[in-house]
């Protein structure tokens, strides 16, 4: 990401930031620096990782796990890594399950210092 000094400012990325603070303009210049590192080294894992798909035996499953929309190297590579063979799961429930991505019930306290009968509670539902 290109970075433009501009005396008492800077743009990055298009977004032009001003910053009356001389002290203030170095922290910022200093936060963008890290922002740029970061992705030249996100850059360079993800190559090294890239490159390792060929000689691993998960290989072939990571690909067609790319398959999936909004699923590219790292996420494909992060599921199989945490999950491993997914054949091992008899049922889609049982892969969600594990995931923690099913409801359950529960008869305590539903945050709010209430008790409350049995009720559905899913991830999705706040506490309070």
């Amino acid at each position: 990401m290109p970075v433009a000094h501009l005396g008492r400012g800077c743009i990055v990325g298009g977004l032009r930031f001003r910053v009356l603070n001389t002290r203030a303009n170095i922290v910022l210049a200093e936060y963008i620096q890290a922002i740029e590192d970061a992705a030249v080294r996100l850059d360079r894992l993800t190559k090294q990782v890239s490159e390792a798909m060929s000689s691993w035996s998960m290989g072939l499953v990571v690909e067609a796990y790319q398959a999936v929309r909004g699923a590219a190297l790292i996420t494909a590579v992060t599921f199989v890594v945490e999950i491993g063979d997914v054949r091992r799961f008899d049922s889609a429930a049982q892969l969600m399950a594990y995931l923690g991505l099913v409801p359950s019930e529960s008869s305590a306290e539903i945050g709010c210092g209430v008790a409350a009968s049995p009720t559905l509670v899913t991830p999705e539902r706040d506490a309070c």
